[in-house]
């Protein structure tokens, strides 16, 4: 059986594209502390988004303690730089950037929660690239302690070097 497992891993391993191989890092974590040592926030996915295949790729939103709080609530909407229905944006079809959007999540016996958001793998073709932006605010114990955060993916337009 451990064989046909990894004649399997081989197999779908080689039916990969080669620009799905230049995508970054699927789990990547981008974290930004609250300020207080206790608390964070935190968006785990791929920084960049390639190829530009109007498919989703899902990113999971998270507010951490490590405090005895009683309770979370969490919030993340999604912002695109470029338009995104129109010429070279994907078309009127692919106008759903992020789903859901807004996202919320949460949890009255604890201070951690996640949440998951999509996010459509496109960008304008007359554009320099897409950036989409997480905006995401999270409360603990009531609303007595708060932090918000920003965290950006791209899709670039292109493979080539920037510089």
């Amino acid at each position: 059986m451990h064989k046909t497992l990894l004649g399997l891993v081989a197999m779908s391993a080689l039916a990969v594209p080669a620009t799905a191989l230049a995508d970054s890092n699927p789990n990547a974590v981008q974290t930004h502390q609250c300020g207080d040592g206790m608390h964070s926030l935190s968006l785990t996915g791929s920084q960049t988004l390639w190829p530009p295949n109007h498919k989703f790729r899902y990113y999971t939103v998270s507010a951490n303690s490590n405090a005895v709080d009683t309770d979370v609530s969490l919030m993340s909407t999604v912002t695109a730089n470029e338009l995104t229905a129109g010429p070279g944006a994907g078309g009127p079809n692919h106008a759903d950037f992020a789903s859901p959007n807004p996202a919320s999540a949460s949890n009255s016996s604890g201070g951690n929660v996640s949440t998951q958001q999509g996010l459509r793998s496109e960008r304008d073709g007359f554009g320099s690239g897409r950036v989409y932006t997480f905006n995401v605010m999270a409360a603990w114990d009531h609303g007595l302690i708060t932090c918000s955060a920003q965290f950006t993916v791209a899709v670039p337009h292109d493979q080539r070097p920037t510089s």
